[in-house]
């Protein structure tokens, strides 16, 4: 009875030992270490928090990433390997908690290298396989010493991989840079950076119009030597403008070409910079404010044209009129670099020439003689008054002379006539009276030789210098109502009147009339015989004809007295 007591205690005692030392059948990996012997393979019963050093006597590989601080397991929080690696869940477990190889549930941020852009879309077996495995040399001499399928291995692992991005990916710079891909690239595109280069860490600083332009461009494909197939970033060969665009100057303006232009706008030209002096050829007055491109035509390979005379860049407009000896067109004689009008040539220089310009011409435009139907000419042919004035006088004047005969400069209006060439010699008032006065018969004249400026069908009225005649009585009216009319109808003033004055000088009444004064009757004023008489019109005219010549028809005798 005492026996069976015994074993049945026995019994219940291994079956407590039982549960009380082994907590469950090992992971399929670590089934080799199943049995009570084997125990302190991963435990160390004087040390339990020592469990993790065990683990990584043979666990060598992660051994070397935690001592390196590299990877998810050379992370702080991950070095004790129970956390996520529980043995005793039986062969089916996969020996790794909270873990699966379906896509999104490992945290990839416990790793310390978090997936953004396209990296979180990339399978995990995209990365993570042989050929992109960095094996440490703890991982080889582990792999060298251990009997383990590599092939195996590397399906399963996860370990091993870089976070340089040349660890996965090929540098197609070929080690142009030193600086990490980061700094140009990012995981959302590789060609488009959302961290665009500073290009003001280069030699060459984009400005202007380069910061628009791309890459490619500048930086073109090699097709031969080292980087063949490679883009070249450095060392760049030149920065020199030249280096990429074509120098359209063809080397004749240097190769500084930022001494004249600038990055913001190729056409636009420093003139503070460029010192137009050192071509040779100065600019004055408004040549310089003239732009560029009206003498440096566009498209025309010469940036130097001809500039020794005016004309190689101006237009002649004088056509060649001082192509002859002594001007030989030297523009500069008449004209300055200030302004093209007016001209140089003032009074003083058209003094020296063939027709000094005197009176009223020296306030006359240049145009108004040399400017004709839209065309300069300068050297006229012929210089009389009728090549610029239109006549004020009708046909057949000419044989009185030329304009000058009667006319000066100072003033059109003063008359130098010699009246006697008329034929009708002025005297006494008649010396002070206006041409008008007597030539008084104005015209339309529909045509007269000689007239330039008026033109023949202008309108011109003229006035007609021919008169009725050259007698009194053609311009004088008769006051006396045909008294003294002979035969022919003349007259006869200047038998009784002169040319000075209108009151009779030259009547003697004892030689011209039928009745002498004598005596007494001489000092008789001609009003007290001449009495007034009404004429046609009711004009009132002094009676001479017809006079009583008896004494008793003025006198009337009384006794002795006469009353008279």
């Amino acid at each position: 009875m005492k026996s069976i007591r015994l074993l049945i205690i026995v019994c219940l005692w291994a079956s407590v030992s039982q549960a009380q030392f082994s907590p469950g059948a090992l992971v399929s990996v670590h089934a080799q270490l199943s049995g009570a012997t084997r125990c302190g393979s991963c435990h160390d019963f004087d040390d339990p928090a020592g469990m993790s050093r065990l683990c990584l006597d043979c666990h060598s590989p992660i051994r070397s990433l935690i001592d390196s601080s590299q990877g998810f397991h050379g992370r702080q929080e991950h070095t004790e390997c129970v956390h996520c690696h529980p043995d005793h869940l039986g062969p089916e477990y996969l020996n790794v908690q909270r873990w699966s190889q379906e896509k999104g549930v490992f945290d990839h941020r416990r790793t310390g290298y978090d997936l953004t852009g396209k990296h979180v879309d990339t399978a995990c077996r995209d990365c993570h396989r042989e050929a992109k495995i960095q094996l440490s040399e703890g991982v080889e001499t582990f792999l060298n010493t251990q009997v383990i399928d590599r092939e195996a291995f590397f399906a399963k692992t996860w370990l091993g991989l870089g976070t340089a991005c040349i660890s996965c990916h090929e540098d197609i710079h070929r080690r142009q840079f030193k600086a990490s891909c980061e700094s140009c690239h990012d995981t959302g595109s590789w060609k488009s950076s959302g961290r665009s280069y500073d290009h003001s860490r280069s030699r060459f600083k984009l400005r202007g119009k380069h910061e628009s332009v791309g890459c490619e461009k500048c930086h073109k494909v090699q097709m031969d030597g080292a980087l063949e197939g490679a883009v070249l970033f450095k060392p760049f060969p030149s920065i020199r403008c030249v280096s990429c665009h074509e120098d359209v100057h063809r080397g004749k303006l240097g190769t500084i070409c930022e001494d004249c232009h600038n990055e913001s706008n190729w056409k636009q030209t420093r003139r503070e910079r460029f010192s137009h002096d050192q071509t040779g050829y100065i600019l004055k007055g408004a040549h310089a404010a003239v732009e560029c491109k009206l003498c440096h035509k566009a498209g025309e390979a010469e940036y130097r044209p001809r500039h020794e005379n005016c004309y190689d860049c101006h237009e002649d407009i004088h056509r060649g009129e001082f192509r002859a000896e002594p001007w030989l067109n030297r523009c500069q004689s008449c004209h300055g670099e200030q302004r093209w009008i007016p001209a140089l040539y003032g009074l003083r220089e058209h003094s020296r020439s063939v027709y000094p310009l005197t009176g009223a011409h020296r306030a006359t435009p240049c145009t108004a003689c040399h400017k004709t139907a839209g065309s300069w000419v300068f050297r006229l042919q012929e210089k009389k008054c009728l090549n610029c004035h239109a006549t004020p006088h009708p046909r057949g004047f000419e044989r009185f002379g030329s304009c000058e005969s009667c006319h000066g400069t100072e003033s059109w209006r003063t008359e130098n006539f010699d009246h006697s060439r008329s034929g009708y010699d002025l005297e006494g008032k008649h010396q002070s009276l206006r041409c008008v006065q007597c030539h008084t018969k104005m015209e339309t004249v529909t045509g007269s030789a000689g007239m330039t400026s008026a033109g023949p069908d202008s309108g011109q009225r003229e006035t007609d210098l021919s008169v009725k005649g050259t007698l009194c009585e053609n311009c004088h009216e008769d006051e006396h109502a045909g008294q003294f009319t002979l035969a022919g109808n003349r007259i006869f003033c200047e038998r009784c009147h002169g040319a000075s004055t209108w009151r009779i000088t030259n009547f003697d009444h004892n030689v011209q009339s039928n009745y002498r004064l004598d005596d007494t009757h001489q000092k008789v004023p001609c009003g007290k015989c001449h009495l007034s008489s009404t004429a046609g019109a009711g004009r009132s005219v002094l009676q001479y004809r017809g006079t009583p010549e008896r004494c008793e028809d003025c006198h009337k005798v009384s006794g002795y007295e006469t009353k008279g």
